[in-house]
């Protein structure tokens, strides 16, 4: 389900990724402090801590009371006492009427104000909990009510340095242990008495200042929030051909807790680990570690190869397009195909997949490509205790929507990284989406055009374009003289009311400005002076969205306006005859003999590129200066 935001004008000069907390406090404050106030179910903790504490000030106010009298009316026997002499006193503890120091020490008396102090204590005990219900509300939530933040980004590359370089304290490590090396899930590595778990590392030479390089590796991991501790530190344990250094490790988390600010924190988040590097020699690789040089029980190599192919050539070029884990069954092949075709005519170098499971169709349509040297298939899979067995973990993945979507950043973000030297841009997308230029026939002229506007690359991390529709059951009559695999082409009417700005938008995600990515754009820029994104308006280009059906969520809107206001587009017929021919080849080439893949209606058991409800909206990250440099980016 998409998360919605207010409008907030004062975060578009903003460049930096940070909580609002005035978005928090309309989450987390209660509406009103009278009891009798109407409140939502979410608030309903709330109304009952709220009754709780007003239950303790009552019982407060009536044991003062009662030690208020108690002191009075032991200041009037004290007085009675020294006046009166022994003999009153006794009369008054025998129940006499002299003094009142007789009814302060009766039985009854001392049984009242036990009651009333253990009371309060029960009532101080239930504030302090996180279960206990009260007058019929619902158990209170645990203490631990949001996410760990993200590691605040510093205002000014000074701070950013200051952070990372000349407060960070290297230690040379004089034969740390290597333990066996256990692997979990296949891909996963997890550091002994840490929450972490580690998946890739790669070398980052990208940051510089001051007429130097300030090099990092960078290890993509997600955090296990059932044992996170906000107080523990991870170190990084480089090692090098002729030695090993340890140094403290920055965290960052690559999600924004407004998304969904019911999470109780006990979920795997996606982090990215930064260990920074004394100097400018890149090490072989890393370990991850509690403290400082101890024995190690993981081994990430780092891959410099990409790194060192660049600095030779000192060029990135071309875009890769990522594409988040998939779970697609044979009805897919031939629309595949029809997809990687057509953004290969449009402007993709390269496509990196990451997949939980395929049919055997799709699989030899991926093996195709990537025996080609055109795709690259990651094999992914869950860390930690989540389920790996396909059925169990289709059913995992379709009921925990907000967990799924944090393992999709991790597959993006690992997608940057692995591109980093590779590419220029990298395109997050999913297979029912084709980001097309509308003025020029590819990317790279695309991206040309923009590029007379100068420094516009320093100023944005990425460049984004606007979302359109195109329901199935808006074309009427297809194309008869094409197969059903060939669904973009057959598929010309759409919406003819664009979506929002932000909202389902995707973006060219430059590899030299972004330090982490997530469905829509860059989330958090390398640079603290550069924007998150810079708009491409419309008239330059759209992405083309091939839905069966609107969205859930969207049913009002889409009957009210999509589904309403429609209009032809005739785009992608200048790719048609080029087209076809590709992907009537591949198919044939495969032994498909262009049946597979109807597309359609049809999908597979598992997750489905149209089965979005609770996608990450992009309007619900934090907004930045997107001002107008020209005509084409808004």
């Amino acid at each position: 389900m998409t998360v919605p935001a207010p409008h907030r004008p004062e975060e578009m000069r903003n460049d930096r990724t940070r909580i609002e907390p005035a978005w928090l406090e309309g989450v987390t404050a209660p509406r009103s402090k009278k009891l009798n106030d109407k409140v939502t179910d979410h608030e309903s903790s709330k109304a009952h801590k709220l009754a709780t504490e007003l239950v303790e000030k009552q019982a407060e106010k009536g044991i003062d009371k009662d030690v208020k009298n108690m002191a009075e009316r032991s200041s009037q026997e004290s007085t009675a006492t020294d006046t009166a002499g022994p003999m009153s006193a006794d009369s008054g503890s025998r129940g006499g009427s002299g003094g009142g120091g007789g009814r302060l020490l009766t039985p009854r008396r001392l049984l009242a104000l036990l009651a009333a102090s253990t009371a309060l204590s029960i009532l101080l005990y239930l504030r302090w909990t996180s279960s206990g219900a009260f007058f019929g509300a619902s158990p209170r939530p645990m203490l631990i009510t949001q996410p760990p933040t993200p590691t605040a980004q510093p205002d000014t590359l000074e701070g950013l340095l200051q952070r990372d370089f000349y407060s960070r304290e290297w230690e040379t490590c004089e034969s740390p242990e290597q333990l066996p090396v256990f692997i979990n899930n296949e891909h996963w590595q997890h550091p002994f008495n840490t929450s972490l778990y580690a998946l890739t590392a790669y070398p980052d030479r990208r940051l510089r200042a001051k007429r130097r390089v300030f090099a990092y590796v960078r290890v993509i991991a997600m955090r296990d929030g059932y044992r996170h501790s906000a107080g523990r530190q991870v170190h990084c344990q480089l090692r090098y051909e002729n030695g090993t250094e340890s140094v403290p490790a920055l965290e960052q988390l690559i999600w924004q807790s407004r998304w969904d600010p019911q999470n109780t924190g006990k979920l795997f988040d996606p982090v990215l680990v930064s260990c920074p590097l004394r100097g400018g020699l890149m090490p072989l690789s890393v370990a991850l570690t509690p403290t400082p040089c101890a024995a190690a029980d993981t081994v990430l190599a780092v891959d410099v190869a990409p790194l060192r192919e660049w600095q030779s050539s000192r060029r990135r070029d071309g875009f890769a397009v990522c594409v988040k884990g998939l779970q697609l069954g044979n009805e897919w092949a031939g629309r595949l195909v029809e997809w990687i075709e057509l953004l290969r005519l449009i402007g993709a170098d390269a496509f990196v997949f990451y997949r939980y499971e395929t049919g055997p169709e799709v699989s030899k349509v991926l093996e195709h490509y990537e025996a080609q040297g055109v795709a690259t298939v990651v094999n992914a899979t869950l860390p930690g205790f989540q389920p790996n067995y396909p059925p169990a973990r289709r059913r995992y993945l379709r009921a925990a929507v907000w967990q799924k979507r944090r393992f999709e950043l991790v597959h993006y973000n690992d997608c940057l990284y692995r591109s980093l030297y590779r590419y220029r841009f990298v395109v997050p997308l999913d297979v029912d989406e084709v980001l097309v230029p509308r003025q020029y026939r590819t990317w790279a002229e695309l991206i040309e055009h923009l590029e007379v506007n100068p420094h516009l690359l320093q100023r944005f991390a990425s460049l984004s374009v606007r979302h359109v529709y195109f329901f199935d059951n808006l074309t009427q009559t297809p194309d008869p003289g094409l197969p059903e695999h060939f669904h973009a082409l057959r598929h010309t009417e759409r919406s003819a009311n664009i979506s929002g700005r932000g909202f389902s938008s995707k973006a060219f995600v430059s590899t030299r400005g972004a330090l982490t990515v997530f469905n829509h754009y860059a989330l958090a820029p390398l640079y603290p002076y550069t924007a998150h994104e810079g708009r491409i308006v419309p008239a330059q280009a759209l992405l083309h969205h091939y839905r069966a059906e609107c969205p859930r969520d969207l049913s009002a809107e889409c009957r009210n306006n999509y589904y309403r206001y429609t209009e032809t587009d005739h785009s992608l017929e200048r790719y048609r005859g080029q087209l076809v021919a590709a992907v009537t080849q591949t198919l044939t080439q495969l032994g498909l003999g262009g049946e597979g893949g109807a597309g359609g209606a049809a999908h597979s058991e598992g997750e489905t590129p149209n089965d979005k409800d609770g996608e990450i909206d992009a309007d619900g990250a934090d907004r930045t200066d997107t001002s107008d440099v020209g005509s084409d980016i808004q």
